[in-house]
């Protein structure tokens, strides 16, 4: 028995979570691990007696169940228990699944043996961030096979079941000798017929009579009997007679020009009807396709139906509807029009996402914020010289009141539906660079990060947009989750993303430039391996409707809307620059 369960606790598809005794414990929750390849309804089954209430899958091997009080967990705990060594209990080897009622043997891959290791739940026994059971877990997949393989057997039985019905039975006579007697009972074959002898070979015996009845009228056929033997039917019996054998006595002596009516004639006339109805048969004529004219009726050219030479193509023949005149013919697309945008990432990031077999949707954003905050700057400068020249500015009104995220909101609307727009913001702590990603709406929490890092309030420093663009590359305004190159002891972003991500049911969106980017929440996590701290994110500041400037662009660092970043470059086309990364 021994022997049995240590097997049955060998291979495992996840390692066990061990207890933590700091972590606050649930006394009515039982922590089981082994319950690999396990449904939810036979987990269930295997407490039914304890009144289970839920089922917490952790992994494909651990799993908490939530029974009605503390006394159910504790005593499913002595019941199932064969030996003790704190703080796992590991159970008798148990039994789960579906038998067949019929023979009382367990279907194929439905009743299951194993042994479980039990204890008490805590608060930490929880499923890890990111993890998805639909794509990182193993169960799903095996089910889906066994699925599949159940089918394929079904579908092999039906079709050994049809082919069972097709076939049809056959007759077999032991005795060769029983079918020519019941012929003779019948009256198909004369009594003076000798039975068949061996070697299979009929020796007829015709008495005297039995000639001049041969030469009066039809004789019998030895090898009808044969056939009604097999269950076939004389083809003989099939052909029509003469009307010179069906007529009397007084028909007989009119002299008549005997019809052919043999067999060999019907075959002959057979194989020129059938050389008639094939087209590819030996024999048969070369006509026209289609079907066949009637007598007195000749083939002609149609009418009405726009079948003749096309206008406009001499001698061309069209089958269908009329060709449009030529005035109304679609014009060629001019060669001069701008070739279809293609959505681009950065070489780091394209490289990043192949790296690690990230699966996401790209999009081509209508316009970048960095267009969106230089044509603005321009319009500023615009501005100010029409004042020192005392210019009326028409459009000063409507520049104030539209901020570059709104604008850039109202361009890229159609991208941002798809989900959560992210930003992310860049700090220094240390010579360490760290990534803060949080929602778009909310900004982060410095003594949090602080925390996080377990450094002093006083180290985290918040990177400007020159810094970020010197170090990695990017353009101004881009700090994406992704892509960075090590620092110079060789060590990769520390990426901190708030805990309340783990809770959206919508993928998350990043502004990587001229392009977005949209992914789920655990293909992010799973990628970019980031670490989940609690109260990261807190909300905006309620000063005002509108979004502060420096809080607006992702890591905008220390640069202030009074003292706006200079272009390195005149104000870009829209859609040519790069965008602040969300």
């Amino acid at each position: 028995m021994d022997g049995l369960a240590m097997a049955m606790e060998d291979a495992h598809i996840c390692p066990r979570r061990e207890h933590n005794p700091l972590a606050p414990s649930r006394p009515e929750v039982l922590h089981c691990y082994g319950v690999d390849f396990l449904a939810n309804k036979e987990v269930l089954e295997i407490f039914a007696e304890w009144k289970p209430q839920q089922v917490e899958w952790l992994d494909d091997s651990s799993c908490n169940v939530i029974l009605e009080s503390e006394a159910y967990a504790q005593k499913a705990i002595q019941e199932l228990a064969a030996e003790a060594n704190e703080p796992w209990t590991r159970t008798r080897p148990l039994s789960a699944g579906s038998k067949d009622a019929k023979k009382g043997k367990a279907k194929r891959g439905g009743l299951k043996e194993f042994c479980l290791q039990l204890r008490i739940a805590t608060e930490a026994d929880r499923k890890d961030p990111g993890h998805s059971g639909h794509t990182d877990s193993i169960y799903y997949a095996h089910v889906k096979e066994q699925q599949a393989q159940q089918k394929q057997e079904l579908e092999l039985r039906r079709m050994k079941k049809r082919q069972r019905q097709m076939t049809p039975r056959r007759h077999q006579d032991q005795d060769p000798g029983k079918s020519v007697q019941t012929a003779q009972s019948s009256g198909d074959v004369p009594t003076d017929v000798a039975l068949p002898q061996a070697g299979n070979e009929i020796a007829a015996k015709e008495a005297p009579g039995l000639q001049q009845e041969k030469s009066s009228g039809p004789a019998p056929s030895i090898l009808s009997a044969r056939l009604t033997s097999c269950g076939l039917l004389d083809p003989l019996l099939f052909m029509r007679a003469s009307s010179k054998t069906q007529g009397g006595p007084a028909e007989k002596e009119k002299p008549e020009k005997a019809e052919p009516s043999d067999l060999k004639a019907m075959m002959k006339r057979a194989e020129a009807e059938y050389a008639a109805v094939l087209p590819g048969a030996k024999g048969a004529a070369k006509g026209d396709r289609g079907r066949p004219q009637r007598p007195g009726r000749e083939a002609g050219k149609g009418r009405g139906r726009g079948r003749d030479s096309t206008p406009g193509r001499p001698g061309g023949q069209q089958r269908g509807k009329k060709r449009r005149p030529v005035e109304q013919e679609p014009r060629p697309v001019s060669e001069a029009a701008p070739p279809q945008r293609k959505a681009e990432l950065f070489p780091e990031i394209e490289s990043f996402l192949r790296k690690n077999g990230v699966r996401y949707r790209r999009y081509v954003l209508q316009r970048s914020f960095r267009s969106i905050k230089y044509a603005q700057q321009e319009a500023a400068k615009t501005r100010a010289m029409a004042q020192k020249q005392g210019k009326p500015d028409e459009a000063k009104a409507k520049a104030q009141s539209n901020s570059p995220w709104e604008e850039y909101m109202k361009a890229n609307a159609s991208f941002i539906s798809h989900g959560i727009f992210m930003q992310t913001v860049a700090w220094k702590v240390d010579g360490r660079r760290v990534l803060s990603v949080v929602p778009h709406s909310q900004m982060t929490d410095t003594e949090k990060l602080a925390k996080a890092v377990q450094k002093p309030l006083s180290a985290v420093q918040q990177c400007k947009l020159k810094d970020i663009s010197q170090e990695t590359g990017f353009p101004v305004f881009v700090c994406p989750p992704f892509g960075y190159p090590p620092d110079a002891d060789g060590r990769p972003p520390l990426l901190l993303v708030d805990s309340s991500v783990t809770e959206l049911k919508r993928p998350l969106l990043f502004d990587c430039g001229c392009t977005g980017l949209c992914l789920t929440v655990s293909e992010f996590l799973r990628s970019t391996r980031a670490v989940c701290v609690e109260g990261l994110a807190q909300p905006m500041p309620n000063q005002s409707q509108a979004m502060p400037e420096k809080l607006i662009l992702p890591c905008s660092g220390v640069a202030s809307p009074a003292t706006p970043e200079p272009a390195p470059e005149p104000a870009p086309v829209a859609g040519e620059g790069d965008a602040m990364v969300a």
